[in-house]
């Protein structure tokens, strides 16, 4: 599940639709993006996050909370988004005593629940070759 990790570069307005985009930035390149549009009622627990991020995350009450597998006790690990059909998807790579479970999740969510926890986001790379951006100097 893994793939390119990126990480949130910005979230902004889109002027045409009055949403949000957004902006995914490649960690090891700097110089890939996806552009994600969205609604403005998605988006608003990512700016939340954002504008809360250099303080130590919120405690677990106060989190999205996991999708539960059984009775079992789930640790986060990794959140992979992917692009397929001009749609943007996310999966949780969740760990318990059975092992690791995908589970699929909405990305507005899914980027909610990495700037909460701190764990990484990876994009696919057919994600980042088929909607991404690069940024050549």
């Amino acid at each position: 599940m893994m793939g390119i990790e990126v990480g949130v570069d910005s979230l902004r307005v889109n002027m045409l639709s009055k949403g949000k985009v957004l902006i995914l930035q490649d960690k090891p390149t700097k110089r890939r993006y996806l552009v994600i549009n969205m609604e403005s009622v998605e988006a608003e627990p990512i700016k939340r996050e954002l504008l809360r991020y250099n303080r130590p995350p919120p405690p677990p009450e106060e989190r999205l909370p996991l999708p539960r597998i059984g009775n079992k006790d789930q640790e986060l690990k990794s959140i992979t988004v992917s692009y397929n059909n001009n749609v943007f998807k996310a999966k949780l790579l969740l760990t318990d005593d059975g092992g690791q479970h995908e589970v699929d999740y909405t990305l507005a969510e899914a980027v909610t629940l990495s700037l909460q926890t701190r764990v990484p986001i990876y994009a696919e790379e057919s994600a980042l070759d088929s909607a991404g951006i690069t940024v050549t100097v």
